[in-house]
């Protein structure tokens, strides 16, 4: 372990064993083990080693608000509810496509946060789920991905991930984006549009 952890300090280690010592399992603790289980135990390493990712997620967005708006991140309060005028509004729809295709046309990997506002606190997603059918997570990702792929091209999906990490207490949206293979045009009416993340913003 404590040869592991100096390749990969943030490394989240389970130590599972046929043993069950005391003096090393105090010692595991010491050198940053996350758990410890005995063999007899292996009906709940599936929870903990779930509960492991869960704090990592956790750990790895609460770390992205510490950030400003970058090349690599962009924060939205919702996709397409108009928190300032209480309504659906299918523009800001376009503004999620804008920001998404822009880093699949980067050179480096990007993260779309939504349900976090301007001053990168998470306000949650209750809003956009209202919007959606069934309204509730499924609904929304479904929504999302749909949106996405029909205006980028549904063979960048590998390129993609969507998950809802939980931040104080509200359930927010984070957009994965790796780089696409190919240029990404975006139809804008009769136009073709190619968005480029720089900086950030998205031009």
């Amino acid at each position: 372990l404590q040869e592991l952890r100096q390749i990969r300090p943030g490394l989240r280690a389970i130590i599972f064993t046929g043993f069950n010592d005391e003096d090393d399992i105090v010692e595991s603790m010491k050198l940053g083990a996350t758990d410890y289980l005995s063999k007899g135990r292996a009906s709940v390493l599936l929870a903990r080693v779930q509960n492991a990712l869960a704090e990592d997620t956790d750990r790895e967005v609460k770390t992205l608000l510490e950030n400003l708006e970058n090349h690599q991140l962009e924060f939205k309060s919702s996709a397409r509810w108009d928190l300032r005028q209480s309504k659906l509004n299918h523009e800001l729809e376009q503004v999620i496509v804008k920001t998404v295709a822009g880093f699949l046309n980067s050179e480096y990997e990007g993260v779309l946060l939504i349900g976090v506002d301007d001053q990168r606190n998470p306000i949650g997603l209750m809003h956009d789920y209202r919007t959606v059918r069934p309204q509730n997570r499924d609904g929304f990702q479904t929504f999302l991905t749909n949106l996405i792929l029909e205006a980028c091209g549904k063979d960048l999906n590998s390129f993609i991930r969507v998950d809802f990490p939980v931040v104080a207490g509200y359930e927010i949206c984070r957009v994965s984006i790796r780089p696409a293979p190919r240029p990404v045009f975006v139809a804008v009416g009769n136009l073709q549009h190619f968005y480029l993340r720089t900086g950030n913003a998205t031009n």
